[in-house]
């Protein structure tokens, strides 16, 4: 019996993976791509990729095509901020709000290093920038950066023998106070941005709340809200992706996944 269940979930793995794909669109640019992000909406789905060069190449239903230089250097990352504006991280350590409707953008300049990785909250109020050990919280509404986080200070982390300094590989807003992030020496953190009043201004204070030791360099993290009590999230699952060897003295391409849940 066990081996008949067997071969059935074989058999529904197979079925499952005949899929016929068939190319719909192909499109060529002279540029290298670097970087690629998509959205679906109301109006149709819209893809945004970034080149070697500071270009953004915006596609629109698979057709119109239109390409956009906003800088001169090669892009690291791109993010959807809302319907109409991109965030997109260069090599040289700016970031451009790009707004591909108006075709307008600003543009900050928060460290002379690549910029790692860029995440914004849903509620577009929010952009957490990742250059090295360090997240940065930039404000769209106010156009100016409203905190800065070392992860090495906030996870009282040191470097063991033989591993390399730390930095943040991937960062993920999961609600516009929680922020969650992955490290290269297998460190998963999430991080709670409270706004206190300090004599007479307002600033966000950044407070670890959960954290787990991977030990595998973290690649990417996928989040989902299970229960949101009072307009904030409470339970979340989390999927991580990370190398499947350790980081200390090792070069994997090989990656693998694992989930856990997290209760607040």
């Amino acid at each position: 019996e066990e081996e008949k269940e067997e071969e059935d979930e074989e058999a529904s793995v197979e079925e499952d993976l005949d899929i016929e794909l068939k190319l719909k669109t192909q499109i060529k640019v002279r540029s290298r791509i670097t970087s690629i992000v998509s959205s679906i909406s109301q109006a149709g789905c819209q893809c945004v990729a970034g080149t070697n060069d500071g270009q953004l190449v915006i596609i629109e239903q698979g057709n119109s095509i239109v390409s956009k230089q906003i800088h001169t250097r090669s892009v690291t990352c791109i993010n959807q901020l809302d319907n109409d504006r991109y965030v997109v991280g260069f090599v040289d350590g700016y970031v451009v709000v790009y707004n591909v409707r108006k075709d307008s953008k600003y543009e900050i300049r928060p460290s002379r290093d690549s910029i790692t990785c860029l995440s914004c909250c849903c509620e577009g109020t929010y952009i957490a920038i990742a250059v090295g050990d360090t997240v940065v919280i930039f404000s769209h509404k106010k156009k100016a950066e409203v905190a800065r986080i070392s992860a090495n200070k906030i996870l009282n982390t040191t470097t063991r023998k033989n591993e390399e300094e730390d930095a943040i590989t991937t960062v993920k807003f999961i609600h516009k106070k929680l922020l969650l992030f992955g490290t290269y020496n297998g460190n998963v953190a999430m991080i709670t941005l409270e706004k206190k009043r300090i004599a007479f201004r307002q600033k966000i204070r950044p407070k670890l709340r959960y954290r787990k030791r991977i030990g595998r360099r973290i690649r990417d993290l996928v989040t989902r809200v299970d229960q949101i009590r009072k307009k904030r999230a409470q339970d979340f699952n989390i999927r991580v992706l990370f190398d499947s060897k350790p980081t200390v003295g090792s070069s994997s391409s090989s990656s693998s996944s694992s989930s856990f849940h997290i209760s607040l």
